[in-house]
């Protein structure tokens, strides 16, 4: 591992509940995911730290603010995503940016994405990441639900 993975922030741990099963948990990735994670280690009892690499005002999950879409579930290796893939890795603000350097295993895992990118593949993952979608759904619902983390936007139209 290189140290350029190792985030330059580090975001104030949320801490647990008195737990003595409770264990020390580090998020890598203050991005919707990565917060969610956080939130049901949390609510386990475990003492979590979340880190990242900016102060939570740039990456994946900035402009989309936790934008879950359940209707959108096509994986991104579907046929034609290559293209848009390079001109996303060549991006540093994208969510699919990889930092450039002469890498052969990198190269071969670039193949090996290339080879998963059928029509095929794309009608076997569909149901598994609708399932998993809408699973995230019902989790943001009940996040909201709790008001926990006190009042948010979540709106359900369109779905």
């Amino acid at each position: 591992m290189s140290l350029p993975l190792i985030p330059k922030t580090i975001l104030t741990p949320l801490v647990s509940k008195s737990c003595n099963m409770g264990k020390k948990v580090v998020i890598i990735g203050g991005g919707m995911i990565g917060l969610s994670c956080a939130y049901y280690l949390h609510k386990e009892g475990h003492e979590v730290t979340v880190l990242d690499k900016s102060e939570m005002n740039s990456g994946a999950s900035y402009v989309n603010a936790g934008y879950l879409v359940p209707s959108h579930f096509i994986p991104l290796a579907s046929p034609g995503m290559i293209n848009q893939g390079l001109r996303y890795m060549l991006n540093a603000a994208s969510p699919f940016y990889i930092k450039p350097r002469w890498d052969m295993e990198f190269f071969r895992w670039a193949r090996s994405f290339k080879r998963s990118c059928s029509a095929s593949k794309v009608e076997k993952a569909i149901p598994v990441i609708k399932e998993f979608n809408l699973l995230s759904k019902a989790l943001f619902q009940d996040i909201k639900q709790s008001n926990e983390l006190g009042d948010f936007h979540l709106d359900t139209q369109g779905h």
